[in-house]
């Protein structure tokens, strides 16, 4: 991509490995979502089936096998239209029960589901991946969902009444609401993946897991400016939380952002080295996996309409990615309590 005058590049250094048959994947995907015809008629879902999300999904998962992955592929593309469902929701009310009972049907696929959209193919990929997930796979993607059902509302909440969100509050919750734990849930079950319990819980793992999720949603922020700038989703961004807290104009908080994603690529770049010294097979297979599931969800939302179309007469300030570092690039925490520990492991 072209970059934009006065920003800064990305550092980027992650490779992308393409998946051979992530056109089919897709397509089975669509075809799938296609199988509920009263599903096709939510707002926004035509244009959704040409995204390429499970081509993307695929992407993240190159060595997969080929029924898990399709399985996660279609739960993407699923979940990114309930997502939109979620935001298209009149009150704070219809949030919580709405992310309340998908929560509610993972923990205990018996629940009735009644009186909202996608309830049969949610049904279908539930049951279709409980009956493959391990133990420990279902109960951690129980566990990543019911982190994302509850940053929704609060995130809701925060738009309703007109907030812009300081540093700290930004770092917490738009790490839950972008869905990077429920993608890593969905990540370890695709490459069937058991991660123990003890390296799943170490410290430096936790915080290269915060961090990616970190970039993930900073990149989602720059890729999605200029289309949301006139949207209630644009006071929850990483721009807004940084004019705020600068008094500073579009184009400085851009620049802003791409220096506190430079430094978190920094950080994740050593966290991963230093785990990778003493990982073992899981944890190696692991670390692979984020990588690539990072890597690929990072470039797919730099180039999909989905996140970069514009609003109205908005200029896209986009910056291009590099894969060196900025030459005096600061190895240091960042100014923002909330997360100042990932820099401590």
């Amino acid at each position: 991509m072209s970059a934009s005058p006065n920003l800064p590049a990305l550092y980027w250094p992650l490779k992308t490995e393409p998946h051979p048959d992530s056109d089919a994947i897709d397509a089975d995907a669509v075809r799938w979502m296609r199988g509920f015809p009263g599903h096709l008629r939510q707002d926004g879902m035509q244009k959704l089936l040409t995204e390429k999300l499970g081509a993307a999904v695929a992407h993240c998962l190159p060595h997969a096998d080929p029924r898990r992955l399709r399985l996660v592929a279609r739960v993407g593309l699923l979940g990114t239209a309930m997502d939109d469902w979620f935001e298209s929701l009149d009150s704070l009310a219809e949030v919580v029960a709405a992310t309340s009972a998908c929560q509610r049907a993972w923990e205990a696929p018996g629940m009735p589901l009644t009186d909202m959209p996608y309830v049969a193919a949610f049904r279908e990929v539930l049951a279709d991946i409980r009956a493959l997930a391990s133990a420990v796979q279902y109960e951690r993607i129980v566990a990543a969902n019911c982190i994302y059902h509850q940053a929704i509302p609060w995130e809701t909440a925060l738009r309703a009444h007109g907030a812009v969100l300081d540093q700290n509050t930004y770092a917490v919750m738009r790490n839950r609401t972008v869905g990077w734990a429920v993608i890593l849930a969905y990540m370890e079950f695709g490459a069937n993946i058991d991660l123990p319990e003890q390296e799943a819980a170490d410290p430096a793992l936790r915080a290269l897991r915060e961090a990616s999720g970190f970039l993930l949603a900073g990149f989602n922020d720059l890729a999605s400016a200029a289309k949301e700038a006139d949207s209630p989703a644009a006071r929850t961004g990483l721009p807004a939380a940084l004019m705020a807290a600068y008094a500073c104009g579009p184009v400085e908080a851009m620049s802003r952002a791409i220096d506190m994603l430079n430094r978190v690529t920094l950080l994740y770049i050593r966290l991963r080295s230093g785990l990778e010294r003493r990982a073992g097979t899981r944890l190696r297979q692991y670390l692979a996996a984020l990588d690539t599931a990072l890597g690929n969800l990072t470039l797919f939302q730099a180039g999909c309409t989905r996140y970069t179309a514009t609003s109205g007469h908005r200029t896209l300030l986009r910056p291009e990615f590099s894969s060196s570092p900025p030459i005096g690039l600061d190895p240091g925490p960042l100014p923002i309590p909330a997360i100042a520990w990932w820099w401590e492991q």
